[in-house]
């Protein structure tokens, strides 16, 4: 767990929110639940679909990330890169699924 802006984040929430792929694949190869979610819902691949971090969104997909898990307020990783206006990541989640 991570301190950030006064909450305490999973390190792999932190790492997807960065696209620090190295600690994301590193976390992954350790055990990290690739689906863990944030006190609000969010899961690693939501957030680097927030933040449009492409390769990460790859990696996390591929690690078995759940591409149509919501959040608290039942937004998807689909939804978010829509809301955002992050094309290729949205172009990726609907290859992959994502309703």
């Amino acid at each position: 767990m991570t301190a950030h802006q006064g909450h305490l984040y999973p390190d792999l929430w932190i790492a997807a929110q960065q696209g620090h792929l190295p600690t994301v694949e590193m976390l992954l190869s350790k055990g990290a639940d690739v689906n863990m979610t944030d006190r609000h819902g969010r899961t690693p691949l939501w957030i680097a679909a927030q933040q449009d971090h492409l390769p990460t969104v790859e990696m996390l997909l591929s690690k078995g990330a759940d591409v149509n898990m919501t959040d608290r307020h039942g937004r998807t990783p689909l939804w978010i890169a829509a809301q955002e206006d992050h094309l290729p990541t949205v172009e990726m989640l609907l290859s992959k699924g994502a309703d």
